[in-house]
């Protein structure tokens, strides 16, 4: 039997690479944390890994669409107020530390969660108002206006703007053990904008935009054991199996012009 030293040692060397983001030149925008912590890196077609951040506590983010701009997820030493600032990849010698980064979103007091990223703007949630609930706000890339997109309590879990940048769908946690409701925000939004039933206990993730943005497509186990691919009205009344086991869970997450799917 091998020493437990021997094991606990090769435990705390196994390392984890998270994909957050792809460009259109097939960058790959992920985590490593082989530093001790999730730092940042850029990895090219080749496989060639670049380091982005030295930062003291874990990080995450997203590209700017159609820019070499990376949208930093961070906290300040551990603390979990997670903030957001900007750095240029193509402009990185070293990997950047905190003083190197510029800032974006900053106010330690709350915690602000990225949800999205459109080329003009940054979609989060933030417990600012409270303290406690998430609200959803769009901040403006160019002029830094900010729009309350929802304000109904709760903490929402994922926020998706629609392809035309006019509304946003938003999964977030109900009353009901294991279970989220899905609503839209927006010109989009039909009636107050719920598009399921607060009372129905059901698990929806991985909620996207399809092509035309007239409809969603929804990962969900609503009225079976199995979770299955749906594409769904934006009103919630009619939903479309795309892809389904009858023994298995079965996950969709759509490309972000909502033309082609990955299956799991």
């Amino acid at each position: 039997m091998r020493p437990a030293t021997d094991i606990l040692t090769d435990l705390f060397d196994i390392h984890r690479t998270l994909a957050f983001d792809v460009d259109a030149q097939g960058r790959v925008f992920a985590g490593h944390d082989a530093s001790g912590s999730m730092q940042l890196v850029e990895i090219d077609r080749d496989g060639v890994m670049r380091r982005l951040t030295d930062l003291p506590g874990a990080c995450s983010g997203r590209y700017r669409p159609g820019t070499r701009t990376v949208i930093v997820q961070h906290d300040n030493g551990g603390d979990e107020q997670m903030q957001f600032s900007t750095l240029e990849a193509d402009r990185i010698q070293n990997p950047c530390r905190l003083d190197d980064l510029e800032p974006l979103v900053h106010d330690a007091r709350f915690m602000h969660v990225l949800r999205d990223v459109t080329h003009d703007a940054v979609v989060y949630s933030t417990t600012r108002r409270n303290g406690v609930d998430m609200d959803l706000v769009r901040h403006d890339l160019a002029t830094s206006e900010e729009t309350v997109l929802h304000e109904g309590g709760g903490y929402t879990t994922a926020a998706v703007v629609s392809h035309d940048g006019s509304s946003v769908v938003t999964t977030a946690l109900s009353l009901l053990a294991h279970s989220t409701v899905i609503r839209v925000d927006g010109p989009r939004a039909v009636g107050e904008g719920a598009v399921t039933d607060a009372a129905e206990s059901a698990m929806h993730h991985e909620v996207a935009w399809a092509r035309n943005d007239e409809a969603l497509i929804v990962t969900s186990n609503r009225g079976r054991e199995f979770t299955a691919v749906f594409r769904v009205s934006v009103d919630g009344q009619h939903w479309e199996v795309l892809a389904e086991h009858p023994e298995h869970d079965v996950v969709g997450t759509p490309d972000p012009t909502g033309q082609h799917m990955v299956v799991a």
